[in-house]
């Protein structure tokens, strides 16, 4: 764990739980994510001041705890810059954002904690502010406005675009905001070529494209069982109950808000392209597949 792997003449990634990466821009070093904690912070300062590298800014790939969790700490440690996407600016400047679009509504407070919202820093626009040598790749669909960064040693660092197949069968339905932007992400990924691609939750890869594909058939095979089970009318939190049981996921308060809002996204995406629709009996809203004209 913290370990610090070359990738390319200037490009290293950091091993820790999400993997962060590193680029030299001469000796002044940004990082490609900021950590999921003080502590991680802590040691990442720590390996980057031994190497003689000055931190010159964090580039956000989207403002999810673990990847943006550490940088208020590096950020008051080094008066670096943090650098986000789009919407992922506004997220990442202000994390309760995360548990109140989760929950649907002021999170409780056992969800306002560190697993669901990263210390708030200040954050701007990435686009003009960082190295020539970077490309921002955006990557929508498991966030708002998540990017992926490809360096100028063509490494790829795709941020939590990609699942591993150990990952896919163990928990099946896996957190996202836009199903449909996430197919297309994961069809935009299957045909990128580079040296290396380093996504935040698996190893590194020369060849993206056969996970790619895997993780859009999970996709398309969860809508198609969520279809199934609309089969009746029926309403989200029997749906979501079904999620649970089939998917042999765990629940607690975390996990139903987490699978609650990515069922609704998948809803929202069914609905959209006319494969479910909703009816209204008794004062319930009820989810059930569209009859075949």
């Amino acid at each position: 764990m913290f370990d610090v792997i070359q990738a390319g003449e200037h490009t290293w990634y950091i091993e820790n739980p999400a993997r962060v990466g590193v680029y030299l821009d001469g000796t002044d070093a940004w990082l490609i994510d900021g950590g999921y904690s003080d502590t991680a912070a802590e040691l990442i300062s720590g390996i980057l001041t031994a190497r003689g590298w000055k931190l010159k800014g964090i580039i956000v790939t989207h403002s999810h705890p673990d990847h943006s969790g550490g940088c208020s700490w590096l950020q008051r440690k080094t008066g670096c810059g943090v650098y986000a996407h789009g919407l992922e600016v506004a997220l990442t400047q202000f994390p309760i954002i995360h548990p109140s679009i989760s929950y649907g509504g002021f999170p409780c407070r056992s969800i306002r904690g560190k697993g669901m919202m990263a210390e708030p820093c200040a954050v701007q626009e990435m686009a003009g502010n960082i190295p020539a040598g970077l490309e921002i790749i955006p990557l929508p669909g498991h966030f708002f406005d998540m990017v992926g960064i490809r360096t100028d040693d063509d490494v790829v660092f795709l941020a939590d675009s990609i699942c591993s197949e150990t990952i896919l069968k163990r928990y099946v339905i896996t957190f996202l905001y836009d199903a449909e932007a996430y197919v297309g992400t994961l069809e935009k990924i299957a045909d990128m070529k580079a040296a290396l691609f380093v996504p935040s939750h698996v190893a590194p890869v020369g060849s993206i494209r056969e996970l790619a594909l895997l993780n859009k058939a999970n996709v398309l095979s969860v809508a198609g069982d969520i279809t199934d089970w609309c089969g009746t009318p029926v309403t989200f939190e029997k749906l979501l109950q079904k999620v649970f049981t089939e998917y042999k996921r765990a629940m607690n308060f975390e996990q139903y808000c987490l699978v609650g809002s990515t069922l609704r996204s998948y809803l929202s995406w069914l609905k959209d392209s006319g494969r479910v629709q909703t009816v209204f009996r008794d004062s319930e809203m009820l989810w059930c597949k569209t009859p075949l004209s």
